[in-house]
């Protein structure tokens, strides 16, 4: 079913636009496979949006991390992805600043993972680490204006230590 219920307000793409771009000193945009470009709008189809969250959970399936959890609050990151308002890499970068904002700590790991068909999915090594305390993510999918083909993303944020963490409310947009 295709339907554009997760696209973000004008107000939201603004706030998040802005906070993407406060925070492009992140590291790890080279290790994206796609151009740090806006992109072009895609339908959100939540099953496939379902099938691309069950291939990463499915690919930590046995491995020593934490078990991931699809987290709501990273969706306006992914909506905004999925909307053409941000690139993967800007995606990459409020990813992060959520993660930091969310878990209040700095040991924050952020990945944009490529879960589209016929691409080899891969998780970091880190993703996978037994000091990895908490896992959250939410898939998008999109299109870079370059691009002919909708691609699929996860966008996960990791939280890496040896303490319990909690997570609070953070409104970014």
């Amino acid at each position: 079913m295709n339907h554009l219920s997760r696209v973000p307000s004008t107000t939201q793409v603004l706030r998040l636009a802005t906070l993407a771009l406060l925070t492009a000193s992140l590291e790890g945009c080279a290790s994206l496979r796609w151009p740090d470009e806006p992109g072009v709008p895609v339908l959100a189809n939540h099953d496939d949006d379902a099938r691309a969250a069950k291939v990463f959970v499915d690919a930590l399936a046995g491995g020593h991390g934490a078990a991931p959890k699809l987290e709501r609050s990273l969706e306006p990151i992914a909506a905004s992805l999925q909307a053409g308002v941000l690139s993967a890499g800007e995606a990459l970068r409020a990813g992060g600043l959520w993660g930091g904002e969310a878990y209040a700590t700095d040991d924050v790991d952020a990945w944009v993972l490529d879960c589209t068909v016929g691409h080899p999915f891969e998780v970091p090594k880190r993703l996978l680490s037994a000091k990895t305390v908490a896992i959250s993510f939410a898939p998008a999918h999109f299109r870079p204006q370059s691009s002919a083909t909708e691609q699929c993303a996860i966008i996960v944020v990791a939280v890496r230590g040896s303490h319990d963490v909690a997570m609070r409310a953070v409104d970014l947009l």
